[in-house]
């Protein structure tokens, strides 16, 4: 990270620094495209040297997805955001100051048990709990939590209209999400979709994760080895051990840690 600005607080020995990613220095330059791509991996690519990026990954199913590019100068926040969005992928910086333009792992909205019945040193019909990646560590249950976990419901997205750039020309294209009576409605303009395909696809994506409207808020024991992103089970108090991806994570140090963890996933 890079440190931005710091104060000694007034009386108490503790000083307060306030860092940035390097998201914050693309925010602060205009990309004017000078080159011919065919792939938004190559346009990652060349944004990244234009920011002057050294440490980063771009998913590889990028190569699949062609491009012409923008057709004028834009923020480089902003042209990362939209090949973010036009390859199904999240763009974010991790502890290591590896940015990263990478899909996520393909979260199960279900309630995840797998049901063993006779194995050896198992009772019969004893239920476990499918661990992601078999790391306990990402288990957040009432064995490390402060406070029962809070859960409310996210708004869900009745239709969802993208804005196409094909051949020069804007096409407006309008998906409906299937079964969902009453929800927002929201519209996305991305210069970087430019086919009625790729459209349809980053539609499936959008709507499926917004189906995904599980908000849970857990005051916890925390753990820094979790980044945002990371998929965790989370159990309630309606005993059921959700499947759930980070979103925000708050760390406090007294002593102890503790903090905050806020998650996404199904109902």
């Amino acid at each position: 990270f890079y440190l931005t600005d710091w104060q000694s607080d007034e009386g108490a020995l503790t000083t307060t620094f306030t860092a940035r990613s390097i998201l914050e220095i693309a925010d602060q330059k205009e990309y004017l495209p000078g080159a011919t791509f065919s792939n938004l991996y190559e346009l990652a690519e060349d944004i990244m040297d234009f920011v002057g990026v050294e440490d980063y990954y771009i998913d590889p199913a990028l190569l699949d997805i062609p491009t012409t590019g923008f057709p004028e100068k834009i923020n480089a926040r902003s042209a990362l955001q939209y090949i973010g969005i036009a390859g199904k992928c999240a763009v974010y910086q991790d502890r290591q100051g590896l940015l990263n333009i990478r899909r996520f792992e393909v979260l199960d909205a279900r309630t995840t048990y797998m049901n063993y019945v006779g194995e050896p040193d198992m009772y019969c019909g004893m239920v476990y709990v499918a661990v992601d990646n078999g790391y306990d560590m990402k288990n957040i249950n009432f064995d490390n939590v402060y406070d029962v976990p809070q859960i409310k419901l996210d708004k869900l997205v009745k239709s969802l209209t993208i804005v196409a750039h094909i051949d020069g020309e804007e096409v407006e294209f309008t998906y409906v999400n299937a079964g969902v009576k009453e929800g927002t409605a929201l519209k996305l303009d991305n210069p970087l979709i430019q086919s009625e395909g790729l459209a349809s696809e980053i539609a499936e994506w959008i709507l499926a994760e917004s189906n995904l409207r599980a908000l849970y808020s857990v005051n916890w024991r925390q753990n820094p080895c979790l980044e945002c992103g990371d998929i965790v089970i989370i159990e309630d108090s309606f005993d059921a051990k959700k499947q759930s991806r980070i979103i925000k994570q708050e760390f406090e140090y007294q002593g102890y840690m503790s903090g905050r963890t806020d998650t996404k996933g199904g109902v």
